[in-house]
């Protein structure tokens, strides 16, 4: 299967334009969005307080009434175009924790993570999205990082994306972004790093060594301040000196060596944290600087998504939390970008062939219109014999003109057909293998895999299309592949929609 998505990234790769892929953040009080292109394209929408809460979406109306104007920010000129993006979601809604497999080589390494995942998970396996990465490499084990969400917040948040024309290609969380910008500003150490970060959504702390993230621990404001308006100085450095305490106490516990460097994410708020960390726990405290990018510290975690962006989506092997993977996703966007352009360049061409073909018919019959015109004066049997001949040329020719345009009206619309199945397929968590197409007239063949439950209600749904006839799925052709799921071939004929005309 790999191999055959590679082959398929190299033939839309030289056949369309490669998406280009922004970072996207949503907190409870902002979306940001940027974009690395030529140069950087940055915008953000403050949210009204009320909508996101603890990163979860109160306001739902108004929500989409945002998204829907933060797109139209972002791309005044065309509301309907999709918007490719990394998501970061709310940092309070993810769990995260390392553990440790042993080397039982790669081909084992997915199967074994996601036993040890369902294991540590908080969240019950089947109301969760769960992922890794891999942290560290020895002979004996690897090393990885395992992260959890709620399903059902993930879904929340990609419908409303969806609605808004936002199409989601990988969920992660803003310690992995400031990881990867952080590595992309500094050169990889072996000891720990506590980078610091202050953000409207509270105080989160992470560990990284070697280019990766160890440890990601968040507190909000509302878990410091409680039911006052306001946090003290007092209170707010009481809290700070806990939260570093513990983290210098994880790192001596797990590397067996002191804390050292602190990098420091808190706009507005740096000459304040180094003072007190320098003298509390005697730290090299320095603020993390972006000296590529003219950019305030407040957009590094969705300048750290947008970095991931534009990494090759067939190397993105790092933390996704969603049921598809970045290459299974990016192949889907990159499919229906490659039928949207190939679609416009074949009614570009016709519309073209048209004109020409309209052209010469005028610039014929106006010329049959004034040889008859000259004929006219003429009462010579000889002249009236040529008029004959090219008043019947002008009729045959005209004939073939109607006959191109028939032709051209009753070319089977082959996107409808594969957009239906596609459709059906996302919609019952069904994969399409490979799609056969001879004729309009003779069976279509799908070869597809799924759960034996979806396999079922995919073909029901098949049934109740009226597109989809002769349906044939024998048991001889559902057979077992790997992971519960299993293979199917399923045989029908498809019927052309009757108002596929008004739809073209």
């Amino acid at each position: 299967m790999k191999k055959f998505l590679k082959k398929i990234f190299y033939l839309l790769e030289r056949l369309s334009a490669k998406p280009k892929v922004g970072g996207f953040q949503i907190s409870d009080s902002v979306l940001q969005y940027v974009l690395i292109d030529k140069e950087l394209k940055v915008f953000s929408l403050r949210l009204p307080p009320g909508i996101v809460k603890e990163g979860k979406v109160i306001d739902v109306n108004q929500f989409l009434d945002l998204l829907h104007q933060f797109h139209k920010m972002i791309d005044p000129d065309r509301n309907d175009r999709t918007i490719p993006i990394i998501v970061s979601l709310p940092t309070a809604l993810i769990y995260t924790q390392s553990f440790v497999v042993p080397n039982v080589g790669s081909d084992h390494l997915e199967e074994s993570a996601f036993l040890n995942l369902q294991m540590i998970s908080p969240i019950p396996k089947e109301l969760s999205y769960m992922s890794w990465e891999i942290i560290g490499v020895s002979e004996d084990q690897y090393e990885l990082l395992g992260a959890f969400v709620e399903k059902s917040v993930v879904d929340q948040f990609k419908s409303f994306l969806e609605q808004a024309n936002f199409s989601p290609m990988v969920f992660e969380f803003p310690g992995l972004a400031l990881t990867r910008m952080a590595g992309y500003v500094l050169s990889a150490s072996a000891n720990p790093v506590l980078i610091f970060q202050i953000s409207s959504d509270g105080l989160e702390l992470f560990i990284i060594r070697n280019g990766s993230l160890y440890f990601d621990y968040f507190r909000s404001w509302r878990s410091i301040q409680g039911e006052s308006r306001e946090i003290p100085k007092s209170l707010f450095e009481q809290v700070v000196g806990e939260e570093v305490q513990k983290v210098i106490n994880f790192t001596l516990s797990r590397f067996h060596e002191n804390l050292s460097r602190v990098l420091l994410v808190a706009p507005g708020f740096e000459r304040d944290i180094e003072e007190f960390l320098e003298k509390r726990f005697n730290l090299r405290v320095e603020p993390l600087e972006l000296k590529a990018w003219s950019l305030n510290s407040s957009w590094y975690p969705s300048l750290g998504s947008a970095l991931r962006g534009i990494i090759d989506r067939k190397e993105d092997k790092f933390i996704s939390l969603f049921d598809l993977s970045p290459v299974e996703i990016f192949y889907r966007e990159h499919l229906l970008d490659f039928i949207w352009l190939w679609k416009n360049i074949v009614i570009g061409v016709m519309v073209l062939f048209l004109i020409f073909f309209s052209g010469s018919a005028y610039f014929l019959v106006s010329n049959v219109n004034n040889v008859n015109q000259r004929l006219e004066g003429f009462k010579v049997q000889p002249y009236q014999q040529e008029l004959a001949v090219l008043s019947e040329k002008a009729v045959e020719f005209n004939r073939l003109v109607k006959m191109v345009s028939v032709v051209k009206s009753s070319a089977p619309p082959w996107h409808f057909l594969v957009n239906q199945l596609e459709f059906l397929a996302l919609q019952h968590n069904v994969i399409i293998d490979r799609l056969e197409i001879n004729s309009i007239t003779e069976p279509v063949f799908l070869l597809a895999h799924s759960l034996p439950s979806k396999l079922k209600t995919f073909t029901d749904a098949l049934y109740k299309e009226s597109s989809f006839s002769e349906i044939n799925l024998p048991a001889t052709a559902i057979t077992p592949v790997s992971n519960g799921l299993f293979s199917f071939r399923v045989e029908f004929k498809y019927k052309v929609p009757a108002n596929v005309n008004n739809l073209q």
